[in-house]
C-alpha cells in the first residue's frame, strides 16, 4: 500500500509541475520527469526560474522557417539532372532550367531526377521539398 501511495504522489506531483510548467512557459513533458524526480524542490525551482516570455518563444518558432529557406536554397544551387521522354537523361540544369521544364509540363511529379549528393535518382515528388518548391515558383514565373 506504501508503494502504491508513493506512486501516486510522484505522478500527482509531475503534473502539477507540468501544469504550472505550461503556464511559465516551459516544457510540460520536461518538467513532469523534474517533478517526479525532484518533487517540491523541481516545484520550486519553476517558481525561481524567470517566466520564459513570447519573444523567445517567437524565435524558437522562427528557426524552422530558416531551415526551410535553407534546403530551399540548396535546391536552387544545384546543378540537376532529369530523365526525359523516353528515359533520355537531361542535364546539368540549374534550377531555374528545371522550373522552366516544370512549368512546360516536361517534368511532372513522377519524373526522375538527380543532383549531387543523392544516392540515386528519385521521382520529384520524393525529393524534399523540391515538388513544394517547383509548385510555389511556378506561381510566381506564371
Amino acid at each position: 500500500m506504501a508503494v502504491l501511495l508513493s506512486v501516486l504522489v510522484w505522478l500527482t506531483l509531475g503534473y502539477v509541475t507540468s501544469r504550472f510548467a505550461i503556464q511559465r512557459g516551459r516544457d510540460p513533458v520536461i518538467w513532469f520527469g523534474l517533478g517526479m524526480l525532484g518533487g517540491i524542490f523541481a516545484l520550486a525551482a519553476l517558481f525561481i526560474m524567470p517566466a520564459v516570455d513570447e519573444e523567445e518563444n517567437k524565435q524558437e518558432q522562427a528557426e524552422p522557417v530558416s531551415e526551410i529557406e535553407n534546403k530551399y536554397s540548396e535546391l536552387e544551387e544545384a546543378e540537376w539532372f532529369y530523365l526525359g521522354v523516353d528515359d533520355i537523361q537531361k542535364g546539368p540544369v540549374d534550377y531555374e532550367d528545371l522550373l522552366l521544364a516544370w512549368a512546360d509540363g516536361v517534368v511532372k511529379e513522377k519524373t526522375y531526377v538527380w543532383r549531387e549528393g543523392m544516392a540515386d535518382w528519385l521521382h520529384v515528388e520524393k525529393v524534399d521539398s523540391l515538388l513544394d518548391k517547383l509548385k510555389l515558383d511556378q506561381k510566381n514565373v506564371e
